[in-house]
């Protein structure tokens, strides 16, 4: 399973929390999902684990946003759908909430 995808999407916040400055620091980390870097690893890979494997391989998903607790195992499924289709380059829209 080609997780890539999900860890490039999902733990951007841990990639923040890490200290890179070219990734803007979390705003919500601590309201929607944990602001503990390595309890969100954790929770992930148990988001993926659920997933499980997928029949065929997906090129593109609408994928939630929510707080994890909502979103987490939908979003997970999505992205691992796209990861096992072992993507070259991944585009992400989404609206700004600010």
């Amino acid at each position: 399973m080609n997780t890539s995808c999900l860890s490039a999407v999902v733990l951007l916040a841990a990639v923040a929390a890490d200290g890179l400055a070219s990734v803007r620091p979390p705003a919500v980390a601590g309201s929607f999902y944990t602001d503990d870097v390595q309890a969100l690893r954790l929770q992930v890979e148990k988001f993926l684990e659920q997933a499980g494997d997928v029949e065929s391989p997906i090129r593109a998903a609408v994928a939630p946003h929510a707080g994890f607790v909502y979103s987490g195992p939908t979003a997970a499924t999505a992205l691992v759908g796209i990861g096992a289709a072992d993507p070259k380059r991944i585009i992400l829209l989404g609206p700004s909430h600010h």
